[in-house]
């Protein structure tokens, strides 16, 4: 009935017969999160991309709505979304959001879509892995020693040790 391409039912109700109610059934979407650079090192800005397609047999577009990101350090993000696929479907949406502040550690990362009219509620999760910056760099002196084949040489390189964040 509501063209969902899921099956509804309709009945009449009880003894009244000139009544009826309709039970509609909406559809469930599939989604997917993921991110551009998993692990990441502190600091460097990571874009989350949440996708959502509504089920094939869907035939009218879903409602604009919002995709929620959340576990972010700074509270939760929500992009506001609207479906693509013409009028007549499949139906698809990506909403993006990027960070850059996410400790050292593992955090899990949540977007969530709370449902229309047309689609039940979905959500998917990743643990996004911050690795805390390198202590210290190994730095060579000259950078590169030639010795050509048949000969011998008698050369030095100086190594190092640059202190980073602390070392």
């Amino acid at each position: 009935f509501n063209r969902d391409g899921q099956p509804d039912l309709l009945f009449t109700n009880g003894n009244n017969a000139d009544s009826v109610v309709l039970l509609t059934n909406v559809g469930t979407p599939s989604m997917t999160l993921t991110s551009s650079a998993n692990p990441s090192t502190i600091g460097q800005t990571v874009t989350f991309t949440a996708t959502i397609s509504a089920p094939a047999n869907l035939t009218v577009p879903p409602s604009p709505g919002t995709i929620t990101f959340k576990g972010l350090p700074g509270g939760d993000a929500s992009v506001p979304i609207t479906f693509s696929g013409g009028t007549r479907g499949p139906f698809k949406v990506t909403a993006t959001h990027v960070a850059a502040d996410l400790p050292v550690g593992s955090t899990r990362i949540t977007a969530s879509f709370p449902g229309d009219s047309l689609l039940n509620s979905a959500s998917a999760s990743l643990t996004q892995v911050v690795s805390p910056p390198p202590s210290y760099q190994l730095v060579a002196s000259p950078t590169m020693l030639e010795v050509k084949a048949g000969a011998t040489a008698n050369n030095s390189a100086t190594i190092t040790v640059k202190a980073l964040y602390g070392f």
